[in-house]
């Protein structure tokens, strides 16, 4: 448990936007998070009533680790979830108290639509 913990926090070598090292999974699971709340939710809050759809393209850490955040997984959720190129991840959020603060998770990584239509096998790369 403490070492996929101390996994979420670690910075690998790079640069990250504030200007350190490269950015960890929290890291990244906080600034996501905090585009959600900014541009997402904080618009919508005066029209209880206004119902929007919402398409956020991003890649698989920052969905995998907006999800463990949502729902409040362990820390192994994201390096023990999978999230292919172009599957689609959809949340809902209706404005309520409680567990997950109006999120569910309606599917994940669905990706019905890379599938042939005559049945016949699409190579696929395997995500990183």
């Amino acid at each position: 448990r403490g070492i996929a913990r101390e996994a979420m926090f670690y910075r690998p070598p790079g640069v990250s936007p504030d200007g350190d090292r490269g950015e960890s999974q929290f890291d990244v699971e906080r600034r996501f998070a905090a585009f959600v709340e900014q541009k997402l939710l904080r618009p919508s809050t005066s029209d209880k009533k206004l119902q929007r759809t919402v398409v956020v393209f991003t890649h698989g850490v920052a969905i995998r680790s907006f999800v463990r955040r949502i729902l409040g997984a362990s820390t192994k959720f994201v390096a023990n979830t999978q999230t292919d190129n172009t599957g689609i991840t959809e949340l809902r959020y209706e404005p309520k108290s409680g567990d997950f603060g109006g999120w569910t998770l309606v599917r994940m990584n669905d990706v019905a639509h890379l599938q042939p239509l005559d049945g016949q096998e699409i190579a696929r790369v395997p995500s990183s």
